[in-house]
C-alpha cells in the first residue's frame, strides 16, 4: 500500500480525509464538519463531499 500511496498522491489525499472523516464521526466533532467539506470539495472524494452538502443537517445531526 505505501508504494502505491507513494506512486498516486491523490490515494493517498483520499485515504486521510476519509480518516479524518471516521475521526469526527467517532469523536462527535461537528465543528470540523465543514472545513471538512471544504477540503473535500477539491479533492478525490468532492462528489461525497456534495452529496454530504446536499444533507448537511443530516450528517450533522448523525454526528452529534
Amino acid at each position: 500500500m505505501a508504494k502505491i500511496a507513494h506512486d498516486v498522491p491523490p490515494l493517498l489525499e483520499a485515504r486521510d480525509l476519509v480518516d479524518r472523516f471516521h475521526e469526527m464521526m467517532r469523536q462527535q466533532k461537528v465543528a470540523d464538519l465543514d472545513p471538512w467539506i471544504a477540503t473535500a470539495l477539491d479533492s478525490p472524494l468532492s462528489s461525497f463531499a456534495k452529496g454530504i452538502m446536499a444533507d448537511h443537517d443530516a450528517v450533522q445531526a448523525a454526528i452529534i
